[in-house]
């Protein structure tokens, strides 16, 4: 085959060949245009390769992609929107290496094509860096395009060492659909404000400091609240899993917590969340830097 002379043309002739799954990144800062040019690649790609792309294509977190996996066909593109802001650079390179490994054998078999947006490939430690296939750097964007470069990413076998070639220096991708487009800033508004609700609630558990508290003192935190005690019940019983990843907490610490709810709830004088006594309520200072490390989970 001739050597491709666009950038969809390059991305075809990859899928075409069945050569590997395409996991690539779309970078630059915020507002330049990396999501409706993700959207707008997605929708051509999938166009030409006789795939469909809608808004359940476009996620933004690990469990999103899980969800939708088993229904994708071969050669479906996937585009996992503002990565960068969604995850720290740790979290992040996690989930690079679940979706390059975890899920590789579905790969191969499926060919999943995967873009992702986010500012700049800082966000990745350089070992996730390292299973990307390209990176497309948008410059700016002037209606009713968006115009960047794409490079392709390879590490070269003897030192490790990352590399990039230019492929394009000029590359034009059309904005979306305008009406698609306002479909999926509503679901990332949705999304967006579900995420800015978990944030006030992580800065609220750091605030109150519960890596200080005793299993004792978490317990009645836990249960002078209505909705903190349903956060942690399962099936009607606290779970240690659930105390551990709400409250960050080690393994043996959540378990004494756990023990500590169930002997409460297990007091024939104990009926209901009792509301208004304020004097009663656990009270505890804020972080501060001198605190010693809290034990690691065992």
């Amino acid at each position: 085959m001739p050597e491709p002379t666009d950038f969809y043309e390059h991305i075809l002739q990859r899928a075409q060949r069945k050569e590997n799954y395409l996991l690539a990144i779309i970078g630059r800062r915020t507002g330049i245009g990396k999501s409706r040019a993700g959207i707008r690649i997605c929708e051509e790609m999938s166009k030409k390769l006789g795939v469909p792309f809608g808004l359940e294509n476009i996620i933004f977190t690990f469990k999103d992609f899980l969800n939708i996996l088993p229904k994708l066909m071969s050669n479906s593109f996937i585009l996992m929107d503002d990565a960068g802001l969604a995850l720290g650079n740790r979290e992040f390179g996690r989930l690079i290496n679940r979706l390059a490994n975890m899920t590789y054998q579905s790969f191969r078999f499926k060919y999943i094509h995967t873009i992702f947006t986010m500012p700049n490939l800082s966000y990745l430690d350089v070992a996730e860096r390292k299973l990307l296939h390209e990176y497309i750097r948008i410059d700016r964007k002037a209606e009713p395009y968006t115009y960047g470069k794409l490079y392709e990413l390879w590490v070269d076998d003897l030192t490790g060492k990352l590399g990039r070639k230019g492929i394009m220096d000029e590359l034009r991708i059309e904005k979306s659909d305008d009406d698609f487009f306002a479909l999926y800033e509503q679901k990332k508004a949705d999304i967006m404000n579900t995420r800015y609700e978990e944030f006030r609630q992580l800065a609220e558990r750091e605030e109150l400091s519960l890596n200080r508290m005793t299993p004792k003192q978490l317990a009645k935190y836990i249960m002078q609240d209505e909705q903190r005690l349903k956060q942690i019940l399962k099936d009607g019983e606290p779970s240690y899993y659930k105390i551990m990843w709400i409250y960050d907490l080690a393994v043996t610490k959540a378990a004494a917590t756990k023990r500590m709810i169930e002997f409460t709830m297990a007091d024939p004088s104990y009926s209901s969340i009792e509301k208004g006594r304020e004097s009663e309520k656990v009270e505890v200072a804020p972080v501060v830097a001198s605190e010693e490390p809290k034990e690691t989970r065992g």
